[in-house]
């Protein structure tokens, strides 16, 4: 049973992007994680987060705060080939919030067509 588990999990992780962020104003220099989850539809290669992540970061810009380090992180993933994190353009990806109800939280970053085998690469998709 244990093999099972760990098995789907493994498959589950694999999906699994975070997004790290560097932002700063000024002196102030902050870093975090925003969740994010891999998935294709007829071909379409996204990126599946929460929708408050989407207004969080539309909020940080307006504030003055500018992106110094946007990266997409392979390293929670458990078959990880590139342990480091690959640059990555969060608002030129085209963020969308999908819903302004709060029961549905979900937003989604609209991947350039070269972001495709990035996103293939990182998440061993083939195998």
């Amino acid at each position: 049973m244990y093999a099972v588990k760990q098995r789907a999990m493994r498959q589950l992780m694999r999906h699994v992007v975070p997004i790290y962020f560097a932002i700063r104003k000024g002196e102030d220099l902050r870093q975090f994680l925003h969740s994010a989850f891999v998935f294709s539809v007829s071909g379409n290669w996204c990126l599946l987060t929460a929708g408050h992540c989407i207004r969080e970061m539309e909020a940080i810009r307006t504030a003055g705060y500018e992106i110094v380090h946007c990266r997409l992180a392979d390293g929670s993933n458990m078959d990880a080939k590139y342990q480091d994190m690959v640059p990555f353009g969060h608002f030129e990806a085209a963020p969308t919030v999908l819903c302004e109800d709060p029961n549905w939280d979900y937003g989604v970053d609209l991947k350039r067509r070269n972001y495709r085998w990035l996103l293939v690469f990182l998440t061993n998709w083939q195998k």
